[in-house]
């Protein structure tokens, strides 16, 4: 039999093609794996400066707290009170990467600095009217908040990049129950003023 060397040639050809091609897939899987990886880490290390950034705020309102509650307590005496009280500053690291962050993510990690420039408006607002007491009230409640939302967004952030779960350090664990403390404080507070406009409002009947 005749080798037809025409037919061997291209079949040899189709081999060394489809070995290249092969080749050529091997590389651009295991490329894109390293991209994922490298990007997986990268958007971990943004992540993690973010939520450093939030809980480190967490520990600080929670401490502004314990300063509006000691400055409330001198105004009540009749002491001049503490200086300085209001809500912590708050920024992420200048050097965070956010382009490595889902478009939600970062979108939800912005949101909280603006919330806390609300915050301050409220009570830059609120302070023109308020008594020193009241003013002081206001500075702990709004910290408490802010602290139960930058909470909250850490949390779900670990989640999502599989961060571990947050530990409080010994020395910040009664945090929690102050937060939950002075936010009841404040709606009690107007469960109280509430009913007393309800008896107000209530009509008086003549004997």
């Amino acid at each position: 039999m005749d080798i037809d060397w025409q037919v061997y040639a291209k079949l040899f050809a189709v081999s060394v093609l489809s070995a290249s091609v092969v080749s050529t897939l091997i590389n651009v899987y295991f490329n894109a794996r390293k991209e994922a990886r490298d990007h997986r880490r990268e958007a971990a290390a943004a992540a993690a400066s973010a939520v450093q950034a939030l809980e480190a705020y967490y520990c600080a309102a929670a401490r502004m707290i314990v300063d509006a509650d000691i400055a409330q307590e001198e105004v009540l005496r009749g002491e001049a009170g503490r200086n300085g009280i209001g809500l912590p500053q708050f920024a992420y690291p200048e050097d965070m990467d956010w382009k490595w962050l889902a478009p939600g993510t970062a979108s939800r990690l912005r949101f909280f600095p603006t919330a806390r420039e609300a915050a301050q408006r409220h009570l830059a607002t609120e302070w023109q009217y308020s008594l020193p007491p009241d003013h002081l009230s206001d500075v702990a409640v709004e910290c408490a908040t802010l602290a139960n939302k930058a909470w909250a967004l850490a949390q779900s952030v670990r989640t999502e990049h599989r961060l571990g779960e947050a530990v409080l350090d010994e020395h910040d664990r009664y945090i929690p129950d102050l937060i939950a403390r002075t936010l009841r404080e404040r709606e009690e507070a107007f469960a109280r003023m509430k009913a007393m406009a309800a008896r107000t409002r209530e009509p008086t009947i003549g004997v």
